[in-house]
């Protein structure tokens, strides 16, 4: 990473814009069907990829010993009902969905502030207290605005996700260049 800071930098620039874009696109109403058109394929992925891990799991817990059997075929069959009513439908399954990462998000920025408050002596601790802040206005947003947040829910995460990759991109990408300015070099004995 340290000779090529710059593509790293640029690389973090894009992913920021890009979230920032995202972010204020889902408004528009032809964003929206395509992105309930996303939230649909990601129902079925999702309600496939349930169901081949609940029959598996079934399956591999049927024929394994019998300790295993009484653990591994109940969360087989549980995976696999979760599966089917995805398949059957991913619309409903998609809105549970956006409720429980709405709730884990509200949970998430909660345990953070705790942290936050333990971690209070150490240098960058309003690092974790904002982290948990964003945390739990997100979630309460997404349940606030709910049923319609869950077809935009999504979108947000990932934008979300692409500013902070972006935002840590770049500043790792700063720290590099530094890290090969000639002053750091001399600082640690290189060239």
């Amino acid at each position: 990473m340290t000779t090529h800071w710059k593509a790293w930098l640029i690389l973090g620039i894009v992913a920021v814009v890009g979230g920032i874009v995202a972010i204020l696109d889902p408004f528009r109403d032809d964003i929206v069907v395509e992105v309930q058109a996303i939230n649909l394929a990601i129902g079925y992925y999702v309600g496939w990829l349930f169901t081949a891990i609940g029959l598996a799991t079934a399956f591999l817990g049927w024929r394994g010993s019998e300790g295993l059997r009484w653990r591994l075929v109940p969360i087989g069959a549980a995976i696999l009902a979760v599966g089917l009513f995805l398949l059957l439908d991913p619309r409903a399954g998609m809105k549970i969905v956006t409720v429980l990462m709405a709730l884990a998000l509200i949970v998430s920025g909660a345990v953070k502030a705790v942290l936050s408050l333990e971690m209070r002596p150490m240098r960058g601790t309003w690092w974790v207290a904002g982290a948990g802040a964003v945390s739990l206005v997100v979630g309460v947003l997404i349940l606030v605005n709910f049923p319609a947040s869950a077809d935009i829910a999504l979108v947000i995460f990932l934008a979300i996700d692409m500013i902070a990759t972006g935002a840590m991109l770049i500043l790792m990408a700063l720290r590099h260049r530094h890290a090969l300015s000639p002053d750091a070099r001399s600082e640690i004995g290189v060239g």
